[in-house]
């Protein structure tokens, strides 16, 4: 390493960076800890979840795998069922226990399921696995929060956002003890972005694999991230590194101009190819799995179009973009009449709802339009004191980050998810909590800038790049 690049890596540190090796793990211990011993004293970490919303079929279809018998839902299983009836017994008035088809499903993604499943080869029929997993997942993410935080903008504002991360956003407490995958898909993303910036500091391509692998994974926990392929593709190109790593190729040194535009040309292109390789290394056979199993062109499974209208409807429109569940309709009545089952009844209801709600689209399409940011609306909309604070401070932090493709990086992930949610649906900030990591490190740099200009902070010293310059 050249002495000018060890220099601008000094400058570039801000005050309080000297503690930034310990400060992620510790909060890391802490966030895991704090999250069990409030589970286990509040809760019990090994109760069953609502009977009334997506848990019990993550949990089925992780059952089923982990006895042998398939990718399946089936909620008559007496094994499955019974902690569910022993809390319902116990409850006054009773509370319902899972309803509904039993049979071969292609409705969730794979990652969770494949989780839960290994929980219970390896420890029975239980639920406190799975809730520790959960947890390390969100403590994990709290932890790469504290450490990037304090890297960029130094210690203070990196407690804040991480205390504020674990204590203030109710959204950690719900989604680590649920049996959902927000968790994973939490700290995925964390990954994802982390590697990302590693990337736009040092130009390694080892962290651009890694962040399509994050990716590709994320994309089996929750498929709307598929969506954010091109445009995080597309951030690798923007946000070059700043320090670029590689040189030309000895074939094109004797070329007069070319060694100057290879380069410029080769290494975005390489970058890229390797983002998109390793994410699809991760996503494809399951994408080839759906499309062999259902006999259909669908990669994503059935869940995405059967609940299309959702989405793209009149009732939609009436519902400002918010899901709820979908009611009885011409094209269940259709399927139902057709005696199909498994399988082949989604693949049917889907290829109708899929119809009914395009073709909504084509007869209303500035309604559409219109829709799309209503749901963006809903899902950026603070439900607490806290999340407008962080809502505020990442708005000013992505103005204030002196590395503006730093800036472009952070609000283009987040860019990414509100396009895919103006192409599904809102479900009233859930599916935001997937962006925890970019929105959290904004906002520490938000509140990095009103510090400094308050007076309550140290100047901050050179980014990399303008420590570079300045060195040249």
């Amino acid at each position: 390493m050249s002495n000018q690049t060890a220099q601008a890596e000094e400058l570039a540190d801000p005050p309080g960076a000297s503690c930034c090796w310990w400060i992620g793990p510790a909060f890391f211990a802490l966030s895991l800890t704090a999250l069990l011993v409030h589970f286990a004293t509040k809760y019990g970490l090994d109760v069953p979840p609502s009977a009334t919303g997506d848990e019990p079929s993550y949990d089925s279809i992780g059952w089923e795998l982990s006895q042998g018998r398939g990718y399946r839902i089936d909620y008559s299983n007496e094994q499955f069922l019974e902690p569910y009836l022993e809390a319902s017994r116990s409850a006054d008035p009773p509370l319902p226990i899972p309803e509904g088809r039993d049979g071969p499903t292609a409705l969730r993604p794979p990652l969770f399921p494949l989780v839960i499943a290994g929980t219970d080869l390896l420890f029975g029929r239980q639920f406190w696995v799975i809730r520790v997993v959960n947890c390390l997942a969100m403590a994990a993410t709290c932890g790469l929060i504290a450490h990037f935080a304090c890297r960029l903008t130094g210690a203070i504002p990196a407690v804040v956002m991480a205390f504020g991360f674990l204590i203030l956003d109710v959204r950690t407490r719900l989604y680590a003890r649920a049996i959902l995958t927000e968790a994973l898909a939490c700290l995925l993303v964390a990954g994802m972005t982390a590697a990302l910036l590693r990337y736009r500091g040092t130009g390694g391509w080892k962290n651009v694999v890694v962040a399509g692998l994050c990716l590709g994974v994320a994309v089996l926990d929750r498929p709307m991230l598929v969506v954010w392929l091109p445009v995080v593709a597309l951030l690798v190109v923007l946000c070059k590194p700043s320090r670029p790593a590689g040189g030309v190729p000895p074939l094109f040194r004797w070329v007069p101009r070319l060694s100057e535009w290879v380069p410029r040309l080769c290494e975005p292109c390489s970058r890229v190819s390797l983002f998109l390789i390793a994410a699809s290394i991760v996503v494809v056979p399951w994408m080839a799995w759906n499309c062999v199993r259902l006999d259909a062109f669908k990669p994503l499974g059935t869940q995405g179009m059967i609940e299309l209208p959702a989405g793209f409807s009149d009732a939609a429109w009436e519902n400002r973009g918010i899901w709820r569940l979908q009611p009885e309709d011409e094209c269940l009545a259709d399927v139902e009449s057709r005696g199909l089952s498994g399988l082949q009844w989604e693949v049917a209801l889907a290829d109708c709802r899929r119809e009914k709600a395009v073709e909504w689209i084509r007869t209303n399409p500035g309604r559409s339009i219109l829709l799309g940011v209503m749901k963006i609306g809903q899902e950026l909309r603070p439900r607490t004191v806290w999340q407008g604070v962080l809502l505020v401070l990442a708005v000013v932090g992505a103005f204030a980050m002196t590395d503006r493709r730093g800036a472009l990086l952070l609000v283009g992930i987040v860019a990414a998810q509100l396009l895919a949610i103006a192409m599904t649906w809102s479900v009233e900030g859930r599916f935001m909590v997937p962006l925890q990591f970019p929105v959290y490190i904004l906002a520490s740099c938000g509140l990095g800038r009103l510090l400094l200009s308050f007076g309550l902070a140290k100047r901050r010293g050179l980014s990399a790049v303008e420590a570079e310059r300045e060195l040249k």
